[in-house]
């Protein structure tokens, strides 16, 4: 987008998580200009599709993010990792 004179360009992150447990099972990275909508049926439907190849890095980053946070808070509901 193009603020004054100055270009601005940015990303959006879509998450789909489990209502139940709160865990995310999908992350979609998409350019700032991508309607949320748009994205929508991927996310419920868990469908893959191939990404632009500069958001590839910001997509493997979120990926890292959101499954950190999947762990911790599998941790702090009180599961273990290692198995029984």
């Amino acid at each position: 987008m193009k603020k004054g004179n100055q270009w601005h360009f940015g990303m959006k992150c879509h998450t789909g998580v489990d209502a139940g447990s709160g865990v995310v099972h999908t992350v979609e990275a998409t350019a700032a200009n991508v309607h949320d909508v748009t994205v929508a049926a991927r996310l419920l439907l868990r469908f893959s599709k191939d990404r632009l190849p500069g958001a590839e890095k910001n997509l493997n980053r979120l990926h890292v993010l959101f499954a950190s946070a999947n762990l911790y808070m599998f941790a702090r509901a009180g599961g273990s990792l290692c198995p029984a």
